[in-house]
C-alpha cells in the first residue's frame, strides 16, 4: 500500500500502511527478513515514518500479532455465536484455531512470540485471552460447570496444549497428513472433546 503525499498527514493511515506492509513482508521473508526500513519502503513512506508509530521492529511485530489475534478472535467469536451446544462449540473453536495457524504459519509464529515476550490483554477482543475465555465458556457449558471452576481451567489448558502441540508438530513435519486428510484433524478433535467433556 503506497500512500499519496496527502495521506502522510494522517497518522492512522500511515500506521495502517506500515502494518499491512509488515504483514506482506512477513509472509514473503519471514520475521527475520522484516525490518522497519524495508517496511517503510514497501509502504511508500519515508524511512523515518515507522519510528513515529513503532519504537522498533519488535513493536511492529507486536502490532502485527495484535492484528492476528483480532482476526482469530473474530473467527472464534463468530463460531461461538453460531453453535449452541458446548461440544459443538468446542469442536468449532478448536478447528478454527488449528486452521488459522496452518493457513497463517508465519503470522501464528509471530503471535506466539508476542505472547511470550509480553502479556497480551483482552482489549476489545484482542489477545489469546479472549480465545481462551470462549473455550472456557464452551467447556463449562458442555460439562455443567461454571467458568470459574478449576476443572474448566485445567481442561481449557489441556485443549490449548494439545492444539498448540499439534500445530508445532505439523510445522516440524512430524504430522505429514494434516493438509491432505482433514478427517485426521476431525478425529483428533473428537477425541479431545470426548476426553474433556466425558
Amino acid at each position: 500500500m503506497n500512500l499519496a503525499k496527502s495521506d502522510l498527514d494522517r497518522p492512522r493511515d500511515v500506521r495502517r500502511a506500515l502494518i499491512e506492509a509488515g504483514r506482506a513482508l512477513l509472509n514473503e521473508e519471514g520475521a527475520d527478513g522484516l525490518s522497519l526500513r524495508a517496511t517503510s519502503r514497501r509502504a511508500g513512506v519515508s524511512p523515518g515514518a515507522p519510528y513515529k508509530h513503532f519504537a522498533d521492529k519488535k513493536a511492529l511485530l507486536e502490532a502485527i500479532a495484535d492484528e492476528g489475534f483480532d482476526e482469530l478472535c473474530a473467527e472464534t467469536g463468530s463460531a461461538f455465536d453460531r453453535y449452541a451446544s458446548g461440544p459443538e462449540r468446542i469442536r468449532a473453536l478448536c478447528l478454527i484455531y488449528v486452521e488459522f495457524a496452518l493457513r497463517n504459519p508465519l503470522l501464528y509464529g509471530v503471535m506466539m512470540s508476542a505472547t511470550r515476550s509480553r502479556e497480551l490483554v483482552n482489549d476489545g477482543g484482542r489477545g489469546q485471552a479472549e480465545v481462551v475465555r470462549l473455550m472456557r465458556l464452551s467447556i463449562a457449558s458442555a460439562s455443567g460447570l461454571t467458568i470459574d471452576d478449576r476443572a474448566v481451567e485445567l481442561r481449557a489448558l489441556a485443549v490449548w496444549f494439545a492444539l498448540h502441540g499439534l500445530i508445532e508438530l505439523h510445522s516440524f513435519r512430524a504430522v505429514q497428513t494434516m493438509r491432505t486428510a482433514s478427517e485426521n484433524l476431525h478425529d483428533f478433535l473428537d477425541e479431545i472433546i470426548a476426553q474433556i467433556v466425558g
